[in-house]
């Protein structure tokens, strides 16, 4: 309820549809800066802020979206939990640059296996070429 209350104190313009100069608008306020602070919701930058809330990349955000967003943004996120999504980053990081050099090593091993295969296929029809000529030589 506080949420839906908040949405319809920040969207003045046209109703069921808050659009990001309005968002901003109101946020030159300091009272509506504190009013987002009690209901837990840090807001330290206007765009980052709204498009976490048009998640389907719309101009303007909806009551439902807007009440989404928040409960998702509500509270402040603690060192220890950003300290392990920087670990968990580093370390998909780490794998995906593994995984990528394998597959770059493995792909190197197959065009030079494919580069002697073709080389084999052109020498065995050149032999086939030459034994034609030789057997066309010879009388029946």
């Amino acid at each position: 309820k506080q949420f839906e209350a908040l949405y319809m104190k920040l969207n003045m313009d046209e109703p069921g549809s808050l659009s990001f100069a309005e968002l901003e608008k109101k946020f030159a306020d300091p009272k509506m800066v504190a009013f987002m602070h009690a209901l837990e919701i840090e807001v330290s930058d206007v765009e980052q802020f709204f498009s976490s809330l048009a998640t389907n990349g719309t101009d303007a955000v909806d009551l439902q979206s807007f009440v989404d967003g928040c409960m998702r943004l509500k509270g402040v996120a603690r060192s220890l939990d950003l300290a392990c999504l920087a670990n968990a980053h580093t370390n998909l990081c780490k794998r995906q640059t593994d995984f990528e050099k394998r597959l770059w090593h493995e792909l190197s091993k197959m065009s030079k296996t494919s580069t002697v295969i073709v080389d084999a296929l052109n020498a065995l029809t050149d032999r086939i070429t030459s034994l034609d000529r030789a057997s066309s030589v010879l009388p029946l």
